[in-house]
């Protein structure tokens, strides 16, 4: 009966572990010269409000895309940019290369998230060359990595 109830409680904790081994996110090491899949990815596969993460891995530099689908069935992507403690800086930066580049966006004031008051809008609709153009122009022009530096990616709400 005791070894019974031992061999279940293995089990049990060894299923708990692989579980949680596998609902880890997985995270990609990219170059930025090829994060047109990853995009496209994001674009072809992702689920309504599925999103990606891109990330310099050695700050807390991010820029995150997101994917919509429209009660019309639009499919679309589109990048929120936040004015938080670390992107302050970079917030104005990305305004002025966005404006030069006559690129459109809104700006969404929130209390929602913490210490962020408001958003920069980007909506790409359904061009995620233009998305993965975006991703660049931040990462190399905002915030100074060349064109071949290596960012870490994580999807969420994406088919496999």
């Amino acid at each position: 009966m005791i070894v019974a109830a031992v061999l279940i409680l293995i089990v049990l904790l060894a299923g708990l572990a692989v579980w949680k081994i596998g609902n880890r996110p997985r995270i990609h090491k990219v170059s930025l010269s090829d994060l047109s899949k990853f995009v496209e990815a994001l674009f072809r596969r992702g689920y309504d409000q599925g999103f990606m993460v891109i990330q310099d891995p050695a700050s807390e530099r991010f820029v995150q895309l997101s994917k919509y689908v429209t009660p019309d069935s639009t499919i679309g992507l589109r990048c929120d940019f936040p004015k938080a403690k670390w992107s302050a800086p970079y917030y104005p930066r990305v305004e002025k290369e966005l404006s030069e580049r006559e690129m459109p966006f809104s700006v969404f004031e929130t209390k929602m998230a913490k210490g962020v008051t408001e958003f920069l809008v980007i909506d790409l609709k359904s061009q995620p060359e233009a998305a993965t153009e975006l991703v660049r122009l931040i990462f190399k022009k905002v915030f100074g990595f060349p064109a071949n530096h290596v960012v870490n990616i994580h999807f969420s709400n994406i088919s496999v």
